[in-house]
């Protein structure tokens, strides 16, 4: 006899808000005219299912055709951008190639080639720089593809759908079913770059100026953000084609159309979280907000220490009591990305994407910042014996390990939900996680990470981590665009799975680089500019990622 499958698991997880755009009914495809409209398609389809009482639901954005579509005006305007920015590029790289000497005008080689692609692929270093930040943010990156690549699968039809069922509570599912965990690291390095390099700047003898920190964290930022949201928003549904591909592009545009300010002002995270454009950019907007906040802790970092770290140890209590008590208030329940009989939408609008929620990360980056500025001015020295590299190691791995891992115990079939449990787990598996990494970092910058440390420490990664900002705006629309161009099932396997990560990888990282020479170093360049008044060509940074001062950080 078949085996059964649990049909009400399977319709709660196309019924979430986040898969809105498509329904859980049966989906079929028919071949017809191009000359017949969606509306035709219905009537006939209606007078074929009437004899079972069923209705066909048939929309525009339902009908793939090969007869091209007039380009509008939206999208002629976004070309002649593009255009336009190509013809800056190839002028600007005339121009740096044909001046010689220490005469170049700093702003007309802003766009130039030669010069951004030389800072791009530069892995130049020095000992103030936190090296061992490049491999993590790699890793993270790798993760988050990892985990969005798996979302947009199931978004898809599948072969089997019970397979997904079948993996829920498997072991190689647990980092994927966790893959939130990599934001973790994300607000955690930037917690940390933010203090290291505010105290460096204040360190040099530089006055703070606070509208200064806020428009050049915003205008290095926002060019590639935007140039996403127009693609978005424009010319990215001709990248593709499929039967169902118009269907999933309709809603990503209408929530581009309707949103982009949203996006724009970094508030996306709060306002219509069920309608973002580029939809991980919630990660960028509560990023920001922290770091319009950071400040709160900076200055008191920089003049009073003891209150800078007494203030952030306040606020880490305080934000861990109240994301727990915003748990139980909201009877939220532990679980990985596709725990559907536990109401992950309402972890994600209530607690994931809630910046006041999720802040722990963030001041616990800034309060190791601050360690690491001491222990790189060697104001601060950490003895470390063999026994307590021991204990630490262990310890770390221990947390980083049962953070990943435990979901397979919240996912097992016979698992009784347990509400105290799985509320801790769900608040305090990212704290474990924190300070697991937290370690890793601490020891690396003080010499005794041994292996470890020289790889996530490998000059080769510094281009790439300098290029994950734009990988992070790239990979989900490049995903997309793979996935719901298929025409027939797809298969859900792990081999399958982590072979379309290594191509999303490649092409997110390939795409970020075009970004960069573009959009994002052009635009770096003229912030700079604009900020510092550079009379002079800029000269290559030892380090973009990890050396930087406060106010040319990246995510």
């Amino acid at each position: 006899m078949a085996d059964k499958v649990d049909f009400s698991l399977l319709e709660a997880m196309l019924a979430r808000p986040f898969l809105k755009a498509f329904r859980i009914d049966l989906m079929f495809a028919v071949c017809v005219p191009s000359s017949c409209t969606a509306q035709d398609v219905k009537t006939h389809l209606n007078v074929a299912l009437n004899s079972i009482n069923a209705t066909a639901i048939v929309s525009d954005s339902s009908c793939s055709s090969s007869v091209p579509v007039p380009l509008d005006v939206k999208e002629w305007i976004v070309i002649f951008l593009i255009a336009l920015i190509v013809i800056l590029v190839i002028l600007s790289t005339v121009y740096e190639n044909s001046i010689m000497g220490s005469e170049k005008n700093t702003l007309l080689c802003a766009f130039s080639l030669s010069s951004n692609c030389r800072h791009m692929l530069s892995t130049q270093t020095s000992h103030v720089t936190l090296d061992c930040l490049n491999g993590l943010r790699i890793l993270a990156m790798i993760w988050v593809i990892a985990g969005h690549r798996i979302t947009i699968m199931l978004n898809f039809p599948v072969t089997r759908l019970r397979s997904i069922v079948e993996k829920m509570d498997d072991l190689a599912m647990a980092p994927i079913e966790n893959t939130q965990l990599a934001v973790e690291i994300f607000f955690l390095m930037s917690g940390i770059l933010v203090t290291y390099g505010f105290l460096r700047y204040m360190k040099k003898g530089h006055k703070f100026n606070l509208l200064y920190f806020y428009l050049y964290r915003y205008c290095r930022l926002t060019p590639a953000l935007a140039m996403m949201v127009l693609l978005y928003a424009t010319i990215a549904v001709r990248f593709s084609d499929g039967p169902i591909w118009l269907k999933f592009y309709d809603f990503v545009n209408s929530c581009c159309y309707y949103n982009w300010w949203a996006t724009l002002l970094y508030i996306n995270n709060y306002y219509d979280p069920y309608n973002m454009c580029v939809t991980q950019s919630w990660y960028l907007s509560s990023d920001f907000q922290l770091y319009l906040f950071s400040p709160v802790l900076l200055i008191p970092l920089h003049k009073r220490p003891k209150l800078g770290l007494t203030l952030a140890a306040v606020l880490v209590v305080t934000t861990t009591a109240g994301s727990l008590w915003n748990a139980f208030a909201n009877d939220l329940r532990g679980g990985g990305a596709f725990t559907f009989d536990r109401g992950f939408d309402d972890i994600l609008s209530k607690d994931y994407i809630v910046t006041h929620w999720r802040a722990y990360s963030f001041i616990m980056g800034m309060i190791l910042g601050y360690v690491l500025f001491k222990i790189k001015q060697g104001e601060l020295i950490l003895k470390m014996s063999r026994a307590k590299l021991w204990a630490g190691w262990i310890i770390s791995t221990f947390f980083i390990l049962f953070s990943i891992f435990y979901i397979t115990v919240l996912e097992d079939p016979e698992y009784e939900p347990n509400q105290i449990l799985d509320i801790l787990y769900m608040i305090l598996h990212r704290h474990m996680f924190v300070l697991g990494f937290s370690w890793i970092i601490l020891v690396c910058t003080l010499g005794h990470g041994g292996w470890l440390n020289q790889l996530l420490s490998w000059k080769f990664l510094i281009p790439f981590a300098r290029l994950t900002y734009g990988a992070f705006l790239t990979h989900v629309l490049i995903q997309v665009i793979e996935n719901y161009s298929q025409r027939v099932p797809i298969p859900l396997s792990y081999l399958y799975h982590w072979y379309h990560v290594a191509a999303d990888f490649t092409l997110s990282y390939l795409a970020s680089a075009l970004l960069y020479l573009t959009v994002e170093g052009p635009c770096g360049n003229i912030a700079t500019w604009c900020f510092e008044g550079k009379k002079k060509p800029k000269v290559v940074p030892q380090s973009h990622t990890t050396e930087l001062p406060i106010f040319k950080y990246t995510t």
